[in-house]
Parts: C-alpha cells; structure tokens; sequence
C-alpha cells in the first residue's frame, strides 16, 4: 500500500492523495485484510516477550529490568517506522502544535501500556496475557463512545462487545498459575491503547499516523528506558537469539501500529478495534506452541471463552460498512441524551 504513492509527500501517505490506496483503505477488504495482518503480529508479541524474558535471563521481580528490554524494543520500534518515513520520502518533521500529540500519544500507548503489560507478563502465562489483552476491545468501544463522542452505540455492537466480554471473563476466572496482582498490572496497561486509539482517530485527520507513531513510539521508549535505568535496570546476558526476538518484536510494533493507525483513520473506531478480539486466539495459540502451555491453552474454560470472543468479532463486523473519512468529517459530534439508553 505504501509503495504506490506518487510524490511520496505526506499527503500521499496519510491517504490524501492516490485513489486507489485511499479507495481500497476505505472498503471491507480493505479493513479485514490490514487488521487480520496487524492483529496476528500483535498476536505474536506476548510469547515473544515471554520468550524474550527467557533469552536475556530476565528476572521477573526486577521491575527496572523489565522496563530497559521494554524500552529498548520500542526505541527501535521508532526508527524503524521514521526510517521507513524516510526511505519513501516522507517529512518527518513535526509542526510545533503536534507537540503535544504526540506526547499524549507516547504517554498512553507506548509509556502507560507496556511499562504496566511487560510488569504484568512477568507475574502471569502467556495464555493469560493474551486473553486478558482482548479487554482492550470493550475500553475502546466505550472511550469512543462516551468520551470521543466519534461513533454510536448501537445494539449490534453492544451484545458483540457483551459476548466477547463474557469470554474474557471466563478466562479470567480459571487463572491457574497467573497472579491477580499480575493482572491487575495488564487491565491498567490495556486502558492505554484504547484512549490512543480514539486519539490517532482524531489527530490522523490532520497529521501524518505514520509520523506520529514514529514519534510516538520513540518519544514512550526512551522514557520507559530512562526510568529503568534511573532505578538500576540492566540487560546483561546478551545473545543472537535474544537479539533477533527484540528486533522481531520492534519490527511488529513498527508494522502493526502504522497499518492500524491508517485503519483507525479510514473506518470507525468499533469496525477496527474489534478485530483486537482476534489477538488473543492467535496469541493464544502460539504461546501454545513457543512457551509450551497447551495444558492451560486447549483446557475447557479457555476453548470456551476463545469461541465467545470468535463469535462477538462476527455479531459486530456482521452487515457494517466502513465510513469514508470525509464523511465522518461532516459528522455532528453526538450529544448524550439526558435520559433513555444509549442503545440506539
């Protein structure tokens, strides 16, 4: 997709020039196909984190630790995509009035979420991460609706919201070697992502996403690694294999987030961040496979809420149709009502 710009200007990449790009980002293919990718990388990262603690002999009770390989992969995760910017001729400067952007978006998605998720992986199973990383959906739905005011609650997506919720909490009540402190640390870390979400929607309109998670991921991680090096975090046993899972897993940051971002500027906030229910099957299944915790992944309780969470992703993606950005522009913000629901 970003291969086929013309003049390579930020325009072109931000989806305002180039028809074709712009046409195809706007259908269901369009959509279905960019978040199908992102949530299958992002699917991936909880095992590799996992994995990662592993390679570099992190200690799980060592918080700074923790926070300096957090840190690390998101730096790199932000010159990958500015480079990536550069190689295709993007401006990566940043006007001053995208300042502040681009600090709250550092702040919630990058600062907030995985200093508070890599804690928590530390104290949980790769399975319970993954399931618990599907909540982010429902923070979403209900920032865009009651704080954003960027898109209406109806029923359709209330009872799939409501559905892949009660699969969560069917997980979540089966936590078997996981710690509650532990998920405590995941619930606050997932709430991150779901205000950046509803701020990339907003801020896109007017600013390169690539750009702007560029930044953002650069700005978050040397913040995260800063504060652990602050309180004597150090990575000491530095390997090859080690290496190439913190590279993966930048490279899943870089390339997940800026196709996300470019969906979440094209469609509305619930046609996208539903597709964050996938995340926890796919997540699932390869901590399965790389951390060797089938007994808990294909246990009943977990097939069960992995089923819920399948059918809540086909209840709200079922009959929508993505909204052009043009015309979500034209949109008077909704005003909540003094009374009745708000199912409409």
């Amino acid at each position: 997709m970003l291969s086929k710009q013309g003049n390579g200007n930020a325009e072109a990449l931000s989806g305002d020039a180039g028809h074709s790009s712009r046409d195809f980002l706007s259908t269901k293919p369009g959509l279905v196909l960019g978040a199908l990718l992102a949530t299958f990388l992002w699917g991936s990262a909880t095992p590799f984190v996992k994995e990662g603690y592993r390679l570099f002999q992190v200690d799980g009770s060592s918080i700074p630790t923790i926070l300096v390989f957090a840190g690390l992969r998101f730096i790199l995760a932000g010159v990958m995509v500015l480079g990536i910017a550069v190689a295709l001729g993007v401006d990566i400067r940043v006007k001053r009035s995208s300042y502040p952007k681009i600090l709250k978006l550092a702040a919630s998605q990058t600062f907030i979420q995985y200093s508070m998720e890599y804690i928590g992986l530390s104290m949980i199973s790769g399975v319970m991460g993954s399931l618990l990383c599907g909540a982010q959906t429902v923070f979403s739905l209900l920032l865009a609706h009651f704080i954003f005011h960027q898109e209406d609650m109806t029923a359709r997506k209330a009872l799939g919201c409501l559905i892949g919720a009660l699969g969560l909490a069917i997980g979540m009540g089966n936590p078997g070697s996981s710690s509650p402190l532990g998920i405590l640390f995941m619930l606050i870390g997932i709430m991150g992502p779901s205000v950046s979400g509803c701020l990339m929607h907003k801020y896109g309109q007017s600013d390169n996403p690539m750009v702007l998670s560029g930044w953002q991921f650069l700005t978050g991680g040397i913040g995260i690694l800063a504060t652990g090096f602050l309180f004597g975090g150090r990575l000491t046993a530095w390997n090859f294999r080690g290496i190439a899972v913190l590279v993966y897993l930048a490279f899943v940051s870089a390339c997940a987030y800026t196709v996300w971002s470019f969906l979440m500027k094209k469609h509305e906030v619930s046609q996208v961040s539903m597709f964050n229910l996938a995340n926890p099957i796919v997540s699932v299944l390869l901590s399965a496979l790389i951390l060797g915790e089938g007994a808990e992944a294909f246990s009943g309780a977990m097939l069960a809420a992995l089923l819920l969470v399948s059918v809540g992703i086909y209840i709200v993606t079922k009959g929508s149709e993505p909204v052009p950005v043009r015309a979500q522009a034209h949109r008077a913000p909704r005003r909540a009502k003094s009374s009745g629901s708000v199912l409409q």
